[in-house]
């Protein structure tokens, strides 16, 4: 009896929680991309595009057209000016030859041209 007692008594082990959230379709979600896009429009600076402004505007800084000045074929600063000369890189325009030999000189005598003694470790201790 007192077993039941004391197992009745008990607090339960997990307490029920209940969500704070709202249910679907029960809430406005404020930043979809459809509110991201509109927010994005509206701080957008207005193109030419669509507004009432002259299609040509006036050109601020006037350039002379081909054929609206002479040219001095006279001029003496330009005539026997040359460019000083100028010498090559290293890479470019040198005279250092364009490959090098890459053999390996072969300092090891030919088979046969040299004599191996054939000595056993009894030449050794007589």
């Amino acid at each position: 009896m007192k077993t039941q007692q004391l197992v009745s008594q008990r607090t339960s082990r997990f307490e029920e929680q209940f969500s704070e959230t709202p249910a679907p379709g029960q809430y406005k979600a404020a930043n979809t991309m459809e509110q991201r896009l509109i927010q994005k429009l509206m701080k957008a600076p207005l193109g030419q595009f669509g507004v009432n402004e002259n299609r040509f505007k006036e050109q601020k800084l006037l350039v002379p057209g081909p054929g609206s000045y002479e040219v001095d074929k006279n001029d003496d600063t330009k005539k026997d000016k040359k460019l000083p000369e100028q010498k090559g890189t290293y890479a470019f325009m040198s005279h250092a030859p364009k490959s090098q030999d890459l053999s390996i000189p072969n300092i090891n005598p030919a088979p046969g041209a040299y004599n191996v003694e054939q000595k056993n470790i009894q030449y050794y201790i007589c």
